[in-house]
């Protein structure tokens, strides 16, 4: 099931049109725990959702803009 996560995140992140991804638990990046969905759209990928902290939502954000096809990335991931 990671590797399925890891698969649809990366494919939607390297379409270079419009793709999406949802990954619960986003448990291809270390250290995060919730549920993100990421749209990319030309470019650009918007990342939303809920995680537990800030750390979390950091570290997400870094870890979709590092991914190919993303040249920007806008964060409205949520936390408590």
């Amino acid at each position: 099931m990671k590797l399925l996560k890891t698969a649809l995140i990366a494919s939607a992140l390297t379409m270079g049109a419009i793709g999406t991804a949802s990954a619960a638990g986003l448990s291809s990046v270390p250290g995060v725990n919730g549920n993100v969905n990421v749209v990319v759209n030309n470019g650009v990928a918007t990342v939303y959702g809920h995680v537990d902290s800030s750390f979390e939502r950091n570290l997400t954000g870094k870890y979709v803009g590092s991914q190919a096809g993303v040249d920007r990335v806008i964060n409205l991931i949520t936390f408590q």
